[in-house]
C-alpha cells in the first residue's frame, strides 16, 4: 500500500491539552511507513519510545499540533485532529 493509498487514515492527533499550540497524542497507522527523522523527532517531543500494541497504531505522546502537522505535510498525509 503506498501512502497515497493510505489517505486520511493513517495520521491522527488526540488533543489533550488546549494551548496556543495544541498537544496531544499523534496515533501513526502501522501501514503507514515514517521515515526515521520523523519517528526521532516526534519520540523527542516526550523524551520516551513510543506505545505499540500488537497489531495497533504507533502513539507518540505530548506531540504539539504544529509538529504533528508538519510531519503530515512532509510526507504528503491529511492529519486529523480530535
Amino acid at each position: 500500500m503506498t501512502m497515497a493509498e493510505i489517505g486520511t487514515k493513517g495520521l491522527r492527533l488526540t488533543i489533550q491539552e488546549d494551548a496556543e499550540d495544541p498537544i496531544g497524542s499523534l496515533t501513526v497507522s502501522p501501514m503507514l511507513p515514517l521515515p526515521v527523522q520523523h519517528r526521532q523527532a516526534l519520540a523527542l517531543c516526550s523524551g520516551v519510545s513510543p506505545v505499540k500494541p500488537p497489531g495497533g497504531a504507533w502513539t507518540y505522546e505530548n506531540v504539539p499540533n504544529s509538529v504533528a502537522l508538519a510531519v503530515a505535510r512532509s510526507i504528503h498525509q491529511h492529519l486529523q485532529v480530535r
